[in-house]
């Protein structure tokens, strides 16, 4: 289970740990008001989050600066599987709703 928001600016990102007793969350920006963007940006983040959770997202070598753009995906057919699983029902869930509110965040102006 994981917390879906639609925020101002740019990006995605995850996080496992939002607080004590919250759950996971993922933020998608919508600030270029492009929904294939917003949808990228989720997708990209789900996909993240799930090989995560089935551990095949590693970090090569200790990075002090905490950068996101070192990790290294590895995952066999079987483990791909399952995070397609795992994705789909979420976005079957998450995509109408979630379109709604970005509609209406665009209709209103988006920041």
């Amino acid at each position: 289970m994981v917390d879906l928001y639609l925020k101002s600016g740019w990006g995605a990102e995850f996080t496992y740990d939002p607080g004590y007793g919250k759950l996971p969350e993922i933020r998608v920006g919508v600030s270029g008001g492009d929904w294939e963007q917003v949808v990228s940006g989720l997708l990209h983040e789900l996909l993240e989050f799930a090989l995560n959770d089935v551990r095949c997202r590693w970090a090569p070598a200790e990075d002090y600066g905490q950068g996101s753009d070192g990790y290294l995906f590895v995952f066999t057919h079987p483990e791909l599987s399952e995070v397609c699983g795992r994705i789909a029902g979420f976005l079957v869930e998450c995509l109408p709703q979630m379109s709604s509110v970005f509609k209406r965040v665009v209709k209103d102006g988006v920041k």
